[in-house]
């Protein structure tokens, strides 16, 4: 059985990117980078209803490349994770 850890919520206070826990996920982690956000005024992300769902370009104001921060966010999940060497569709890094 896995200890439960806690959760660590990647907003500042009104509307949340995305939510993380650092254990075992069911279902993935996911962050909205340039994300239609009208698909969340259907539902209750995370369970959160008191925060809107938001975006990196919304909160940026500015147009975000998904491929970078895919690359910027395995990096930093790697190395948290203590990973020596992952594998991606573009190369191992």
């Amino acid at each position: 059985m896995v200890a439960p850890v806690p959760c660590i919520p990647t907003h500042t206070g009104e509307p949340y990117l995305c939510r993380a826990h650092l254990s075992c996920s069911s279902h993935g982690v996911a962050l909205n980078v340039s994300t239609d956000l009208s698909y969340f005024e259907h539902i209750v992300p995370c369970g959160i209803t008191d925060k809107a769902a938001t975006s990196m370009e919304r909160e940026l104001a500015r147009r975000v490349d998904p491929c970078h921060v895919a690359e910027a966010f395995t990096r930093a999940f790697a190395a948290r994770m203590r990973y020596s060497q992952v594998v991606t569709e573009s190369g191992v890094l």
